[in-house]
Parts: C-alpha cells; structure tokens; sequence
C-alpha cells in the first residue's frame, strides 16, 4: 500500500542536497554548541517542504494530462508527424521533462532518444 504512494517520487539531486546540509548541520553540532536546535529545525522545515510539494502534486487528480496523437499508418518515405497535447490542470505553472517511446507503428526495437 505504501508503494502506491511513494513509486511516483522524484526526488532531485536539490532533495539530496539539503538532506546532505541537515546531515552535516548535526554533525557541526557536535563541535559548534551554539548550534543547538537548528540541524531539528532544518529536517523540521525540509520534511513540511516535502509534504507540502507531495500534497500539491498529488492532490489534485489528473493534474497533467498527455496525449499522443498519429497517423494510424505511417508511410516509409515521408515525414511523419506524432504530436503530444499536455494539458496543465494546475494553478501554477510546472516545468516538465517528457519521457516518450518511439510508437509501434515504426516496429523499431532499437531506438534511443
């Protein structure tokens, strides 16, 4: 049950970095005792962030919607167009990275983009 909502997690190398900080912040605090509860703080305000971005992302069903529109037949010889519609169905403006296979209609295996 859990893995249906943690497998579409992305976490970036930003995540990775402030947990890095929050890392050496209790670390430093060993050594820097005027530190105190500032490293609790930071995985504090880090795991609000987290949830907050989970629940904006994930709240709202069907945010993103994609769809790939062809020729039922392409032809060897010409250009043939594939067209994809993303429609962003939320109040702010998102910044994408699309990961799209080669259509069957092509019958290449063999194919990277």
């Amino acid at each position: 049950m859990i893995k249906k909502y943690i497998s579409p997690l992305f976490l970036s190398t930003r995540f990775y970095a402030a947990l890095v900080l929050c890392v050496v912040l209790f670390l430093a605090r060993f050594f820097i005792t005027w530190l105190g509860d500032i490293p609790f703080l930071a995985v504090l305000v880090l795991g609000v962030i987290m949830v907050m971005d989970y629940i904006l992302l994930f709240g709202k069903d069907k945010a993103i919607v994609a769809q790939r529109s062809m020729a039922e037949r392409f032809s060897n010889g010409d250009d043939n167009e594939v067209r994809l519609d993303i429609k962003n169905r939320f109040s702010f403006t998102t910044q994408l990275q699309v990961i799209d296979e080669i259509p069957h209609q092509f019958q290449r295996r063999d194919v990277l983009f």
